[in-house]
């Protein structure tokens, strides 16, 4: 019968499918969609084990023939039974910080400190004979843990953003029917949290309000109950659109030279008297 060869890998992780780059290669990714590099079939090390190696980490992974040579046959029990076959794993590399205090030999009877226990499951296989497998492991005397995949997952996309803060400052804002505020306009816009201050070329009052959401970081005006500015001082009066983040406005009032940031990019710099 014809057999696939199977790879695994290890650290800690969880794990699903993908087709083998070549014979007993397969990438590995975390549940997250991050590389772990190839996972390689070494070959039998002695009749009840068979040895991986995930070379960008120093891995070396053992576990029984049964998990790693799979008969192809999509009605093979273990797609059913969901078996697990257990194994071993250990570092060959010196710079781990985390050791255990059991050692373990590895198969050329090499002592390793670094090592925990490997649960392989072989979970399905596709109309092209890729093979799928989860391999989870534990270090030292932990709990067993996902951590590795045969598939490549797409990260999960991020929620809509949304601000910090919803207050309608704007909107709430009193305002001052004249040049200059009365008292009582005085009174009302500075219970209402704000300030009277001159604005504009006229310098007429105008009652300022403070946003919720000041000198949060943004990089768009959706992001912001106000605008996404530029940090003070900056000009793109001349040129092209420039990459930046910049900073929620901090106050209600839209006077002065200011440079919005749409979509990540500082465009024109404009000026309101």
């Amino acid at each position: 019968m014809r057999s696939l060869i199977k790879t695994l890998t290890t650290l800690l992780a969880l794990s699903l499918p993908q087709a083998a780059l070549a014979d007993g290669q397969y990438a590995m990714y975390t549940p997250d969609g991050d590389s772990l590099g190839l996972l390689e079939i070494v070959g039998d090390v002695s009749p009840e084990l068979v040895l991986f190696t995930l070379a960008d980490h120093g891995i070396q992974i053992y576990v029984p023939p049964e998990a790693a040579y799979v008969t192809i046959d999509t009605t093979n029990p273990w797609i059913d039974t969901t078996t697990q076959y257990k194994g071993w794993w250990v570092s060959t590399d010196d710079d781990y910080i985390k050791t255990c205090d059991t050692e373990i030999a590895d198969h050329d009877a090499v002592p390793r400190t670094l090592w925990g226990d490997v649960v392989w499951t072989n979970t399905a296989l596709d109309d092209a004979l890729n093979i799928t497998f989860t391999i989870d492991v534990s270090v030292c005397d932990g709990d067993v843990m996902p951590w590795a995949t045969t598939e490549q997952r797409a990260a999960a996309p991020l929620p809509p953003y949304t601000p910090s803060c919803s207050n309608d400052w704007a909107g709430a804002a009193p305002t001052v029917a004249g040049p200059r505020a009365t008292e009582a306009e005085t009174a009302t816009c500075t219970s209402a949290g704000g300030a009277i201050q001159r604005v504009g070329i006229r310098q007429n009052d105008a009652c300022i309000m403070p946003q919720c959401d000041a000198g949060q970081v943004c990089s768009d005006s959706s992001e912001c109950v106000g605008r996404c500015l530029a940090g003070d001082g900056f000009d793109a009066v001349r040129g092209d659109p420039i990459a930046m983040t910049g900073y929620c406005q901090p106050t209600t009032s839209n006077f002065g030279c200011t440079t919005e940031i749409t979509a990540g990019l500082a465009t024109m710099t404009l000026c309101m008297d």
